[in-house]
């Protein structure tokens, strides 16, 4: 049984793990984020013990369901660049959003959905074991952002709906991608698209391990003549993966006041996160700034190490 390995593991007893799941639920701290839109976005993050719980979960049970090569948020080897580059050779693209993706699955789909996967791979499951599962990755009966056992069990879950998605792109020469609650399509020639919202929204309409449903105000329509963002990521109208221009005057800005020392520390931690994300989705832009800058500075901003005025002169 699951719970005996998990206890064999962790070393907790079989009441300690019963504890956690029944109170699970109450082991969460939420807090809210402003979007680049200006609404918030509600995070519920776990305890320590709750998390590890989740993470062990991921590593020894979750991991071993397939997920499909068109979800790319979270998947082992992707990244929003990797997403983004999927649609570089199109000239059109429709994007559509999940509202309130996460919370869309609820404690009993996943239990629902672990039962039927037991049948079919043969995981040694029982029913007691999907009882706590599903209470440990929960909150109040849904799965929640800030959870790490969500992104990848909703990437298992939506299986099925990426797969007859991806089939209706294929036949009519449409790329399709989805990272977490975002979808993408993209074709050379925007009739491809047609039909895409109609056939999205039956695919949902139709997915029975979660109520699913599309975000129309977050719908949009974009085309090569104009500015493509996908994942946050900019596609060029030379067909390359950027994270726009704006961005990049304002983190050359950024790194400007710092090498003058009077750059705010809450600033700080803003650039310190993106040149770390430079460095992996656009290092030719990244190898501008160490160039215009000095490497050395670059480099220790983003480790974390204390730049100002005596670095610029020395």
């Amino acid at each position: 049984m699951l719970i005996d390995r998990l206890c064999k593991q962790t070393g907790l007893t079989r009441a300690q793990i019963d504890r956690y799941a029944e109170t699970a639920s109450n082991r969460y701290k939420t807090y809210s984020i402003l979007k680049r839109n200006g609404n918030e976005r509600i995070i519920s993050q776990p305890s320590r013990e709750i998390k590890a719980l989740q993470r062990w979960l991921v590593r020894v049970l979750f991991q071993h369901f397939p997920v499909h090569q068109s979800a790319t948020a979270y998947a082992k080897g992707s990244s929003i660049r990797i997403n983004a580059e999927r649609h570089v050779d199109s000239n059109y693209t429709l994007r559509v959003d999940f509202q309130d993706f996460f919370s869309s699955f609820r404690s009993e789909d996943v239990g629902r959905f672990l039962s039927v996967s037991n049948q079919k791979l043969n995981f040694d499951i029982r029913l007691e074991d999907i009882s706590i599962i599903t209470k440990i990755v929960s909150r109040h009966g849904r799965l929640t952002v800030g959870a790490p056992s969500s992104p990848m069990l909703t990437n298992i879950m939506m299986y099925d709906f990426d797969y007859h998605l991806n089939k209706w792109a294929c036949e009519r020469d449409v790329v399709y991608t989805r990272y977490a609650d975002d979808i993408f399509l993209s074709a050379m020639k925007g009739e491809h698209l047609n039909g895409a919202m109609g056939s999205i929204s039956s695919f949902a309409s139709d997915f029975v391990l979660a109520d699913i449903k599309i975000n129309s105000q977050k719908t949009v329509f974009l085309s090569r003549k104009a500015r493509r963002s996908i994942t946050g990521l900019v596609i060029t109208t030379d067909r390359d993966v950027s994270i726009g221009r704006d961005r990049k005057r304002k983190i050359k800005s950024l790194i400007y006041l710092q090498k003058m020392g009077i750059l705010e520390n809450s600033k700080l931690s803003y650039l310190r996160g993106m040149l770390s994300f430079i460095s992996d989705v656009e290092p030719e832009f990244y190898e501008t700034l160490s160039r215009k800058f000095g490497d050395s500075f670059v480099s220790a901003i983003m480790n974390g190490a204390e730049t100002g005025v005596e670095d610029a002169l020395f």
